[in-house]
């Protein structure tokens, strides 16, 4: 099984010529940070709008000089993170390019497209860059063009200017299209014409460049949302994939991306269940629909996104389509943010730990067999370990949801704050069925999250919804984000019957077994202390190199000296992300930063209480 869903986006606010200051700010590192934290990779991609609008003309002297800074930056932010861009071919460098009917600028921006692929891959090598999905203009059928004037020829064109910049920098680059978001929006009649003509271009047309019939495209890229109804999206993806097939079939193997497959459009719009569990158990039925019905779809099918990595703002912190709730603390001198990781994010957590091979569930209620349940259902899957890695080992987990729509767009405006969650009450009994292993020693983890388990929004709710929450406070909220252990268990090979469970809508239930593997946990890497006000930073590390999923927790240790007798526990919580805020009460008697300032080491611990190596210490001086 592909874990095709690993991909997030975001959009910087208008104007677009000041994009540097909403995709590099302090907010937009920290948002990426939490991000890069979710555990094995659990996101991977971060796909952006308008990233040439981070790139300046510095001067002109016959060609163009550019400045790189601000799109390095964003870069470096994406890769010391573990993630990679999902880089949009998008913008205008302050109305630099304005036409792309006009050969001189044809010609310059194939040869802007290849520095940049260009300098990247000298900087961070083939195997990195070759991850990225290099994709067209954002929903050309949409005109979001800013001041370029585009028409079709002028799209086809810069399409075959795009395509030969990343063909001269290498012919392994990957670059795709269209990104069409208006395909089926009633409000734009169903354009279709720019998507059109590059399926046809590609396959019939003559390359600007080099005169050949037909032009690349590495993977075909939609943007299909729910509505609110998390089926309405496959149903889309169907009629896309017939109409390809009837029209395009030579384009039916392409690798599929629905890189905007959001359960509703408009990212900003406040909705109560975009806060809580209702947004993380519809993510997870979502990609649960499209794992276990996507073979019909006739498609290649091998990306879907969520567009949540945007900075949610006041008064709207829960409620908007984000994965983190962004507090602007405006009361603090100087000024900061401070973020919560929402029920979304713990969603894409226990994603997470799925393995390669899907497994077989059989649902049963009432007394006979289910195929399909609109509102239950969920993922099994077994991991064979690598051999070559001591501390891996044999793993089965069982994800399941119970997750209701929230309801077409009418019934969401007419009455955002509906409480949809009561709608699907229900009680789960589990068997697992675990094969005999190398190892006897089998260790159960169960987690689940629901609004009233593993749910801040709740604590933030019950609070008062303070706009500016003490240290206390967000100490309270902290401690329900991320994954919210029910219990932990030494099981045996065969039928494990797990307890009755209740899981009424909205619910996430994460079963994880492990077998015990030859060694513990690998080391800790790359451990960073990000500054976020005084006496407050956020701990990041790497998880690259522990070689298992079969974590308990996380240890973070600081001293002032760097000395082993000085070093203390701070994470008084166990926490599986790896991340974590340390922000201790200040006593009054203290100096400023005095509380942060020093040594930071981490280790991981497995299941069964065995202690990986730590970390090498980071030194954090602010």
């Amino acid at each position: 099984m592909r874990h095709f869903w690993r991909s997030t986006g975001f959009c910087p606010s208008k104007p677009h010529s000041e994009s540097f200051k909403y995709d590099t700010g302090p907010d937009m590192i920290q948002n990426l940070a939490y991000i890069g934290a979710i555990p094995f990779s659990g996101i991977q991609q971060v796909r952006i709008h308008w990233l040439l609008d981070l790139v300046q003309v510095k001067e002109w002297n016959l060609k163009p000089i550019y400045e790189f800074l601000w799109l390095d930056r964003l870069v470096d932010q994406l890769h010391v993170n573990g993630l990679f861009p999902g880089f949009e071919l998008m913008g205008t460098l302050n109305n630099f390019f304005n036409d792309f009917e006009n050969r001189t600028q044809l010609i310059l921006w194939k040869d802007l497209v290849k520095q940049i692929a260009e300098r990247y891959l000298k900087k961070y090598g083939l195997h990195y860059v070759q991850q990225w999905n290099f994709e067209t203009w954002n929903e050309p059928d949409c005109h979001d063009f800013d001041t370029v004037n585009m028409t079709i020829t002028g799209f086809l064109n810069y399409y075959d200017a795009c395509s030969e910049g990343l063909k001269m920098a290498h012919n392994s680059l990957k670059f795709g299209g269209p990104g069409d978001g208006c395909y089926y929006k009633k409000h734009h009649h169903g354009h279709k014409k720019f998507a059109h003509a590059l399926l046809s271009h590609v396959i019939n047309g003559t390359n600007y460049f080099t005169g050949e019939k037909g032009v690349r495209i590495d993977f075909l890229s939609w943007h299909l949302k729910g509505e609110g109804k998390a089926r309405h999206i496959l149903d889309l993806e169907q009629q896309l994939a017939a109409e390809i097939h009837l029209k395009y079939p030579a384009l039916q193997s392409k690798p599929f991306y629905n890189d905007e497959a959001d359960p509703l459009v408009g990212w900003s719009k406040p909705r109560s269940w975009r806060a809580d569990v209702n947004y993380a158990s519809l993510v997870v039925k979502v990609i649960s629909q499209h794992q276990n019905l996507c073979d019909s779809l006739l498609l290649n099918y091998s990306l879907l996104s969520n567009d949540n990595a945007f900075l949610s703002y006041y008064p709207h912190q829960f409620t908007q389509r984000t994965l983190l709730a962004r507090f602007q603390m405006n009361n603090s001198s100087p000024q900061h943010v401070q973020f919560i990781c929402k029920p979304v994010y713990t969603a894409m957590v226990m994603l997470a730990y799925l393995g390669e091979e899907q497994l077989n569930i059989n649902i049963t209620g009432e007394g006979y067999l289910k195929k399909e349940d609109k509102n239950f259902g969920g993922l099994a899957t077994r991991h064979i370990s690598n051999k070559s890695l001591p501390s891996d080992s044999f793993q089965i987990s069982l994800l399941l949801f119970n997750a209701t729509d929230p309801g077409p767009i009418y019934e969401l405006e007419k009455d955002p704050n509906m409480n949809w969650g009561n709608m699907h009450k229900l009680s789960v009994h589990i068997y697992v069925s675990v094969p005999p292993t190398s190892s006897k020693d089998l260790q159960m983890m169960v987690y689940k999250i629901n609004n009233t388990f593993g749910n801040p929004y709740d604590v933030w709710k019950n609070m008062g919804k303070p706009d500016f929450p003490t240290k206390e406070q967000f100490q309270e909220i902290r401690k329900q984000e991320g994954l919210q252990m029910l219990y932990h268990a030494a099981i045996n090979p065969g039928v494990v019957d797990l307890p009755v469970l209740g899981f009424s809508a909205p619910s996430l239930l994460l079963v994880h077994i492990c077998s015990k593997a030859a060694s513990p946990p690998g080391q800790v890497i790359s451990v960073r202390v990000q500054n976020i006000t005084r006496n407050q930073v956020l701990v990041v590390w790497s998880d690259s190199l522990i070689g298992s999923k079969c974590i308990l927790r996380y240890e973070v240790e600081f001293s002032k000296s760097d000395s082993s007798s000085d070093y203390v526990r701070i994470n008084k919580f166990n926490t599986t992300l790896t991340a974590y805020v340390f922000a201790p009460i200040m006593d009054q008697q203290v100096t400023e930063n005095e509380l942060v300032r020093g040594y930071y080491r981490v280790k991981a611990v497995d299941y069964w209480h065995r202690s990986g190596r730590f970390s090498r210490p980071f030194y954090y001086s602010n």
